[in-house]
């Protein structure tokens, strides 16, 4: 469940608010590859929960939150953050494109929409956007998705085919 976002708030540094779009808050179902590798980020921060001299105790409208990406004492982490950790990992794996933090959004929109063959609006909703709209600028490259269609079109509305196809059939 997303019911809130790490946010930087001019002259109060890194807090915890509401998610950016009403899309993004809610129900969201995560890969089993992915529940299993927070569940072992969850462990390794246990192991630097364990040796921090002190942990920073975060709360959400009064709420105690337990987050799983932390800085090494337990504070919010800025989105910088993991923009550094992202290029210094695409490094050290031989990955010499820039990388951004959406990239595996484009990635995971892209290939659902063209080889995965979904629909914008059940994407959209997948990756938290309010609107397809928006999921669709995320869309790369659009594979043989436009051929499919022109010849789905023409099977569903070309009604000329279907008269020569009948034609021939009668005449055989």
């Amino acid at each position: 469940m997303v019911r809130r976002a790490s946010v930087y708030v001019d002259g109060r540094g890194q807090q915890l608010g509401p998610p950016k779009t009403e899309g993004a808050r809610g129900e969201h179902w995560l890969m089993p590859t992915v529940v299993a590798l927070l569940t072992k980020r969850r462990e390794m921060q246990d192991q630097e929960r364990s040796g921090a001299p002190s942990w920073k105790e975060i709360s959400y409208e009064g709420e105690p939150v337990n987050l799983v990406f932390t800085t090494p004492v337990g504070g919010l982490v800025m989105r910088q953050t993991v923009a550094k950790v992202m290029k210094q990992a695409a490094k050290t794996a031989g990955i010499t494109a820039e990388l951004g933090t959406h990239a595996g959004r484009r990635t995971v929109v892209t290939t659902l929409f063209v080889d995965g063959n979904e629909a914008l609006e059940d994407i959209a909703r997948f990756v938290g956007h309010a609107k397809p709209s928006t999921t669709a600028g995320y869309v790369k490259r659009l594979g043989r998705r436009p051929q499919a269609v022109a010849q789905r079109a023409a099977d569903i509305l070309d009604t000329k085919a279907d008269d020569d196809h009948a034609e021939r059939e009668g005449s055989e």
